[in-house]
């Protein structure tokens, strides 16, 4: 037995001498050839074959981790088979580089900027002389087809489809694709199992940034192409349709901040608040003199229950501000009912609940909050959309938001941050400065490209071995704003024209495939569910599955379990808390909820594999588990303490 291992690996070139050759046929791309070779025992042995100019494939990956592929008839094999753009050496001595380039414009109807060269292989050594070079391609945008290009044969007949390298392996594994550059290029590719490597050089991240390469560079350049943010903001409100009824802010908060500082309720005042939700609503709330009151939720809708509204609302009541989480949508119907007959105005954080430009349609509510912060859906790396349902309304938010001057220089700034009013919307607020944000864009790009599973290992372990706190740099780095007055003097401010013309670019280019995809594997993930578990929010109008959360019951066991299987997850994936009332009293629905509560990895990337990991971990984690925090008791309205009194009105 002889056993050869490293460099010896490899195949070498050899060529055993030829006696005669003969052309026994010629096609329109090979020629059919019988040569009578000499062995190095001296018998001579006659072989056939195809002489072959050669071909090039590419596995072209966009900013998705989407592969470009097209569907085309093989007569030869009788079949149509699932392809990445391939094509011949047009000409002997054809570079490689220009065939492939031509052949992913001319059949997929794109071009790219980063090229490398992924495998070389002979397809069919025994019977065709053909060598066949893989690239991978990245950075991708959009190229018309060459002069002169016409598509036929099969070629006129096929379509271009879009599949992550996940699905290309698992499919190429379950024998469902047969196409050797599908295959090979499959397998070479950057995230497929050889790749990962026996030792696990490859985590799935906890959550996957929605933002492109091409997106960053794109506000990175308006940031310093000094455009107009009035244009920029008015022709996002056009083409999203809410022209006259929309409003650009920094964030959620800020747009939150405003309104209050327009609506300047009377100190006391109280807001009824859906009991998880992000914080500094809470914060901002009490800046401006109001009680928040949080309401305790149900746990299949998510919502307050009316009686819990009913028991929470006195004569001190202003407002409703309910939150759609997780990327789900509760049902405004009876929440809009309770509203309108007590007089309240009702506001909608739809932070987590972006599904498209249709998502700004009137739903109802007076107020309705977007976000697009880093983590959010169509991520800009900051700003929100507020639309509001009252004109006048409207027209006071803008009056104000049009007094606020834009900043001028540094130590202007400087001293905006210091001596801007932080109690009313007719205070001084500056525009967000656009060195500010394009730092924010690079410190994106940074995060973002720990989107790649192997990068993130890196990142993992480099922290293990720094002994440093992964976790707290995450949710630190993906947090914009401190509390407290800090929190209000940077969100007290205009966004950056960057930020808004980056916004309006991923409105008009929202990648409802993508949204979609999400929203299945979040479901299929949801139906493997083991029965200890608990999914909050079974009952929601709609789920997309921005996040997927589920009530564990021993949450630390089952992130070990999950990052045993190099799957990143966490208890702090988002903001979202249990509101506490004025008295420290948290509700016990709310409570028992994040204290049991796990994020899981949701996104389309993930595929099979990484579904089937989260899945063995939850059943890994529940054995011999004694069984779920109980979270089935009625909602409630906190007043003192974690019980609900009633107060007489």
């Amino acid at each position: 037995m002889i056993i050869i291992s490293g460099a010896q690996i490899a195949d070498t070139p050899l060529a055993w001498p030829v006696e005669s050759s003969t052309v026994l046929a010629e096609g329109g791309v090979g020629r059919f050839i019988q040569d009578r070779v000499r062995t190095p025992d001296g018998e001579v042995m006659t072989r056939e074959y195809v002489r072959h100019p050669g071909a090039v494939g590419v596995i072209a990956i966009d900013e998705h981790e989407r592969v470009a592929l097209v569907r085309q008839y093989r007569h030869p094999v009788r079949h149509r088979l699932v392809e990445p753009p391939a094509g011949l050496l047009d000409v002997d001595g054809e570079d490689y580089l220009v065939a492939v380039q031509r052949e992913l414009t001319e059949e997929a109807g794109l071009a790219a900027r980063t090229w490398r060269v992924l495998v070389d292989l002979f397809t069919t050594p025994g019977m065709v002389g053909e060598t066949l070079r893989i690239y991978l391609a990245r950075d991708l945008s959009p190229a018309d087809a060459p002069d002169g290009y016409l598509s036929v044969g099969e070629e006129a007949h096929m379509d271009i489809v879009w599949a992550t390298l996940d699905d290309l392996v698992t499919a190429v594994l379950e024998g469902r694709v047969h196409n050797p550059t599908l295959v090979a290029g499959a397998l070479a590719g950057p995230r497929s199992p050889g790749r990962r490597g026996a030792a696990g050089l490859s985590v799935f991240p906890r959550h996957r940034l929605d933002i492109g390469a091409a997106d960053l560079w794109y506000g990175l350049r308006a940031t310093v192409a000094r455009t107009d943010p009035d244009r920029a903001e008015a022709d996002l409100l056009r083409s999203a349709g809410i022209e006259g009824r929309g409003l650009v802010a920094l964030s959620v908060r800020s747009a939150w901040d405003l309104l209050l500082g327009v609506l300047d309720w009377p100190p006391g005042s109280e807001v009824l608040v859906s009991a998880i939700t992000h914080p500094g609503m809470v914060t901002i709330l009490r800046e401006h003199g109001l009680r928040a009151v949080p309401v305790d939720v149900d746990l299949d809708t998510l919502a307050p229950s009316i009686a819990a509204l009913e028991e929470a609302r006195t004569l001190r009541t202003r407002g409703l501000l309910v939150a759609h989480l997780f990327g789900g949508r509760l049902d405004l119907a009876p929440l809009l009912d309770f509203a309108r007959r007590h007089g309240l105005l009702l506001v909608e954080d739809s932070a987590q609940a972006f599904t498209g430009v249709g998502s700004l349609a009137p739903s109802g509510a007076d107020v309705s909050l977007f976000s697009f912060g880093l983590i959010k859906t169509a991520s800009a790396a900051g700003g929100a959309v507020l639309t509001v349902a009252d004109p006048a309304l409207l027209a006071r938010l803008r009056n104000a938001h049009g007094r606020w001057p834009r900043q001028r220089s540094r130590s202007y700034a400087a001293k905006l941050a210091r001596t801007a009013a932080l109690r009313t919307a007719h205070g001084r607020w500056p525009r967000q400065r656009s060195r500010s944000y394009a730092a924010k864009l690079a410190r994106t790009a940074a995060l973002a490209s720990f989107n790649d599973p192997r990068r993130f290992a890196l990142l993992q372990r480099g922290c293990r071995a720094a002994r440093l706190d992964l976790d707290g740099m995450i949710n630190a780095s993906t947090r914009s704003f401190a509390g407290g007055a800090v929190m209000l003097a940077k969100i007290r401010r205009r966004p950056a024209a960057g930020l808004v013309a980056l916004l309006s670019r991923r409105l008009r280019r929202f990648d409802a495939e993508r949204l979609a995809a999400r929203a299945r594997l979040g479901e299929e993930l949801r139906a493997g569910l083991p029965a200890e578990y608990r999914h909050p929010g079974d009952r929601l109008q709609r789920r997309t599955h921005w996040l997927f959360p589920v009530a564990a019951p021993d949450p630390d066991r089952l992130v070990t379990e999950l990052r045993r299987r190099r799957v990143d997850a966490s208890q702090g994936t988002s903001n979202l808390a249990a509101a506490a009332a004025e008295d420290g009293g948290l509700p016990p629905q709310a409570a028992e909820l994040m204290a049991a509560i796990v994020y899981l990895p949701c996104y389309p990337e993930l595929g099979p594999d990484g579904r089937d990991r989260i899945l063995a971990a939850l059943r890994a984690a529940s054995l011999g588990a004694d069984g779920c925090p109980d979270l089935a008791r009625p909602a409630t309205a906190v007043r003192t303490g974690a019980a609900a009194t009633v107060r007489r009105r």
